[in-house]
Parts: C-alpha cells; structure tokens; sequence
C-alpha cells in the first residue's frame, strides 16, 4: 500500500514538472517570435524620428522611495539625463526614516514650493514639495508613510504628463529605456493602457552619474542564481505572457501607464483610497485591474512588455534579505488572486480568465506545494529503495534537463539582443543555470510553500531590502 503511494507520487510529480515545463517552453517559442517582431519595427523607428515634436506621449517618471539614502542620488541622477523628448521626475519620499529627502534637498539643491495640482486620488497627507531652479523636470515630494502603492497615488497626483512611469528609486534606467518603452505604441493602433520593461540585475555592473561603465556578472553565488531567475521570467516569460494576451504583471521596477486610465480605475489599492485595501502585490493586482476595466467597456486595448527597454536593479546578497522578499512576492500573489477570483474562467475576461489566472493559481500558488510534497515522497522513496531507474530518469528529466534547457534559452535570448556580459562571464552563469537546479531551485520553493502559510497572519508593508548600493 504505501510502496503504491510512494511511486504513484512520484509520477504524478514527473507529470506535473513535464507540465509546467511545456508551458515555459511553449512560452518561450512565442517570447522567440515577440522579441524578432519588436527587434524588426525598433528597426523603423530611428531615434530622430522619435524625437519629432508631439510624436510619443508626455511622461511623468514616479519613483517611491522609503530609505534609499544609499542609492537615490545616482537613481535620479540616471532618470535626469534620459533620452527623451518629454518628461519629468516625481520622486516621493514616502516619510523615510533615513537621510533620503536630505541628500536628494542638498544635492539638487531644491528649494521648497507650494505648486497647485487636482488631489485624483485619496492618499496620505503631503508634507512639502521640493523643486531646483536649474531642473525644471524635477519634484520632490515629501510626504506621511503610507506604503509604496500609496507614494505613487501621490505621484500620480502631482504629474502632469499623459502617461506615468512607475519605477523603483533604487533602480537605475539604461539612457533609452523610456525612449524604447514608449515606442511600441506607435506599432499598434489600439491604446496602450499599460507596458513593461526588462528589469535587469544591476549586481557586477559599475556605474558613475547613473550611467552603466562596466558590465559584469554579480561575485556572489546567491546573485549569480537570482540573474538566472530574471533571465528566466522577464526576457523570455513576460515577452510570451504578452504575447498570447495573458499579460497579468507588470513590474513595479518599471512600467508605463496611460494616466487617465489609472486614475478612472482607482490608482494603486492602498487603506487610504477608494477601495480601503492594501496590498503588497500592487504591481500585478494594477495591470489586473485595467485589464479588468478595459474588458468591460470592450474597447480595443493593448497590454505588452518590451524586451529591450533596460532597467538595472539590485539583488538581495544575503540568504536573509532574499527570503525576506520571496515572501513578500508570495503574500502579494496570493492576494491578488484572492481579491480577483471573480475573474477565473469567465468569457467576459477572455485570456486572463482561461490562461493567465489559472497558471498563477496552479503552478504559483499550489505549485510549491505539490512541488514540497514530491520532493518529500522522493526523498522518503529513495531511502527505501522503492523507485527503479525508468521513474528516476523521469523525473531528473522533467524536473532537472527540462529546467536547464528553459534557463539556457532564456539566456541565449537576452545575450543575442544585447550583450551584457563577456565570454569569460557567460560560461561562468552557464554553469549557474545548470548549478541552480541541484538546490536553489528547491530551497526557493519550499520557502514559497512556507511563506503562504505565513501570508494569513501578516500585514503588507514596504519593508526594507538591505542594501549595498550600485558601484562605482
């Protein structure tokens, strides 16, 4: 009885990694044919078209920030010197606790102002609002803590451009990513309500006034296995995601928003607007959200990702502040999921709700589990002697070979559109792609297992990611 439980276990493990590994790759062959058509239209596009006046659309660049003294200077240092024909900087300090609104006052130079600007949506009270006299297209705002979500309602508030750009203020821009970005909504006749660009580790690479000097893979063995994870999801996953129409998420590190949209669907979910909620998962619950919106007035919409719009960022170098985020990531989907079940399997939300919902349901939310609970039975199997070597090679295969060859291709993808690294440095992260899956890879999904029993009885906030800052 329990030698038939044991291996009935396991091959329903080999199914379902076989499963999920055909959805990557199948993601992966329509991400292929998505990143050869942005690369071929990008070809139409040279950048002194793109500067003709009126052409691409005013944008607002939001950047929260909560205790960012480490790395805010040189974060707005590389927004201010984008190239772009239109736009400014909204930075909000979201009542930091360190030096953050000092170093960013004495640096600019800024000198407090009292602008008018229509209060759209509800948020915590604004403590000042900061600009320089030499940089028009810069804002600080000061304001309560209130959470990430709530800083960029009050960016929201206080833009003035027709599309808002949230970004992290610990990230740093590539000089064309806003230019690249924005372009694709001249490849579509639909209204583009939302787009995201590729966020990039910034670990390794030098920079000096926010501008990439040197490129180089991170030191340490917990970074190098991050980079291969967003390798993984953002230049193969999202670029597939949008492409068949699933797109649920975008990240908050970057992304563009049609402001006027935004603002009709409520801005970002916090306590302190319309919809008296939190949650941490305000990137993907937001693009939810439009989607949501634009589906019921049935008009023509568009959500994508650009593969080549470059956003550098800094990876969590210890076990602790890793963890610590994951869980973070895994409280917020879990939510979102809760708070739009609705969604799941109704015509009227056409992709979302027959592709995008259930993939995040099955293989994110109960994918850790059924994952935990293989593994266990695999071990408990293993010590018994009761798995013979056609199970054991199908399950190596379908968890381990099939991994390798998803990881290899995404990094192929990234490397051939934009080279990052040297040769020396890309056979060393070839080795991680393969190394990640003998460990990592388990260790990440048993935390997640974990962090969902954890998301029942904690309470979203921004918490603080223990940073080194970006080098220089």
């Amino acid at each position: 009885m329990i030698e038939t439980f044991l291996i009935d276990v396991n091959i329903y493990l080999i199914f379902y990694f076989a499963l999920i590994n055909i959805v990557y790759i199948i993601l992966f062959l329509f991400a292929l044919s998505g990143s050869k058509r942005q690369t071929d239209l990008a070809k139409t596009k040279p950048y002194t078209i793109l500067f003709t006046d009126q052409l691409l659309p005013g944008i607002s660049i939001i950047a929260p920030a909560y205790n960012e003294e480490v790395s805010i200077i040189d974060s707005v240092t590389s927004l201010l010197n984008l190239k772009y024909p239109d736009y400014e900087v909204v930075v909000v300090n979201d009542g930091s606790k360190d030096q953050t609104l000092l170093k960013l006052v004495e640096h600019f130079e800024l000198e407090r102002k009292h602008p008018s600007f229509v209060k759209s949506l509800n948020t915590k009270d604004i403590r000042g609002v900061y600009q320089a006299k030499d940089i028009p297209n810069l804002v600080v705002v000061d304001k309560q803590n209130g959470g990430k979500a709530d800083a960029l309602n009050v960016g929201i508030n206080v833009s003035k451009k027709p599309y808002v750009c949230g970004i992290d203020a610990d990230s740093i821009l590539e000089g064309d990513a806003l230019l690249k970005i924005a372009s694709v909504m001249l490849d579509d006749t639909k209204e583009t309500i939302a787009v995201g660009g590729n966020i990039y580790p910034a670990n390794g690479f030098t920079f000096d006034k926010g501008q990439v000097e040197k490129r180089s893979i991170p030191k340490e063995m917990l970074c190098r296995f991050q980079t291969i994870e967003y390798l993984r999801a953002f230049t193969s996953g999202r670029i597939g995601w949008s492409e068949i129409k699933s797109l649920m998420i975008i990240s908050g590190a970057f992304g563009l928003f049609h402001k006027g949209e935004l603002i009709k669907a409520g801005g970002y979910l916090t306590s302190s607007g319309s919809f008296k909620k939190d949650t941490v998962g305000e990137d993907m619950e937001l693009v939810v959200r439009l989607t949501m919106q634009a589906l019921k007035e049935k008009k023509p919409y568009l959500v994508s990702y650009v593969h080549n719009a470059y956003c550098y960022t800094e990876l969590p170098s210890d076990l602790k502040t890793l963890l610590k985020q994951r869980n973070r990531w895994q409280r917020g989907l879990i939510d979102i999921l809760s708070y739009h079940r609705d969604i799941a399997f109704k015509k009227d939300y056409k992709q979302i709700g027959f592709i995008g919902y259930p993939y995040f349901f099955i293989f994110e939310f109960l994918g850790p589990f059924l994952e935990l609970q293989g593994y266990i039975m695999l071990t408990v199997a293993l010590i018994l002697g009761l798995l013979n070597p056609v199970i054991l090679l199908g399950i190596f295969t379908a968890s381990i070979a099939f991994g390798i060859v998803i990881s290899l291709s995404s990094f192929y993808m990234s490397e051939k559109e934009m080279l990052m690294m040297s040769q020396k440095d890309m056979y060393k992260l070839l080795f991680y792609a393969i190394f990640e899956n003998f460990g990592y890879r388990q260790m990440i999904g048993m935390h997640r297992a974990i962090s969902t029993f954890k998301a029942l009885r904690e309470s979203g906030q921004w918490g603080t990611q223990k940073r080194k800052g970006f080098n220089k």
